[in-house]
């Protein structure tokens, strides 16, 4: 048995380059700290030298890739668990606030990430949005970003931006329990994860109480919490091909940096054959079992290039 309770199972039949899970970074620290993570695809570029040629009001030439804060967010959830209709499968913005950091020698990118103080957002120009939904891909949506209207008039030319979120449903394997029972160590409420979409009670709805840590924080036989499987175990995610949906941009973890979301194949050929920067992609297995002819079908086609 392992010194283990809570893991990633990875049984089953898995087959491996159909998705990947995709990553916008903030910096290109990102990229250097993290190949031994599995990131095997690195989409970045340096300003071009017209685009190095703009200086600033000094004379000065200066590449800065655009930069902002979201300032103010609202959220909407999906629920589409079929076995408690209060669970939250997958979560998207509803409006979010920019307060942008412009200036004349401002570049952007195809993809741009902005944050606020809980998440962070992947966000594209109006000219890459229309190239997005151009090209057939499935499962993508955008959200106008509301910038104050004092920065739109000191910067005119400064392009519309969206962000862009991952519309498939949410079907990546869940967290599974062995050699502890599913409830609560502390008051017995049941079914810490659900079976059917993996939300979790890791704070015990009933007594509040954090119901799981890290194997170097269980503080030994008299901590009841349970443990974690090693981050190594669980890091690279598994979907659950009987639950895919078909889409191309598939939600993994929406805006959070825990989760990656996910692209299929076809997806990341057409990002990369269009030059788009700046992502990082990782291969991930997806099980095939009790998939349907049809999904099957589907499966081989994401495989193959977007025809222009």
């Amino acid at each position: 048995m392992s010194d283990y309770h809570i893991y990633l199972d990875d049984s089953g039949t898995l087959k491996s380059g159909t998705f990947f899970d995709i990553e916008i970074p903030l910096n290109d620290s990102f990229v250097f700290n993290s190949t031994t993570e599995g990131w095997t695809f690195f989409s970045s570029r340096t300003p071009t030298e017209d685009e190095l040629s703009i200086r600033n009001h000094h004379g000065q030439t200066r590449k800065q890739w655009f930069r902002g804060e979201i300032t103010d967010e609202k959220f909407r959830a999906n629920k589409r668990c079929q076995l408690d209709k209060n669970h939250v499968t997958e979560e998207y913005a509803s409006y979010l606030k920019l307060k942008p950091e412009y200036d004349e020698n401002t570049l952007y990118s195809e993809f741009n990430l902005v944050s606020s103080m809980h998440y962070q957002y992947p966000i594209v120009t109006e000219s890459f949005k229309e190239r997005i939904e151009k090209s057939g891909l499935k499962g993508t949506d955008f959200l106008p970003l509301t910038v104050d209207s004092h920065y739109r008039e000191k910067y005119p030319d400064a392009p519309l931006l969206f962000a862009i979120q991952f519309m498939g449903k949410k079907c990546t394997r869940q967290l599974r329990i062995q050699g502890a029972k599913d409830e609560c160590p502390f008051c017995g409420r049941q079914n810490l994860f659900c079976k059917e979409c993996g939300f979790s009670n890791l704070q015990c709805p009933d007594c509040s109480n954090y119901v799981a840590t890290s194997i170097d924080g269980h503080k030994g036989p008299n901590d009841k919490r349970l443990k974690f499987s090693p981050v190594t175990q669980r890091r690279f995610q598994i979907m659950e091909g009987h639950k895919w949906d078909g889409a191309d941009f598939i939600y993994g973890g929406g805006f959070s940096s825990t989760y990656p979301n996910i692209v299929s194949k076809r997806a990341l050929d057409w990002l990369l054959s269009v030059h788009a920067v700046h992502f990082c992609a990782r291969p991930i297995q997806v099980c095939i079992d009790g998939m349907t002819d049809q999904q099957l079908e589907k499966l081989e086609y994401v495989q193959k290039p977007v025809v222009s």
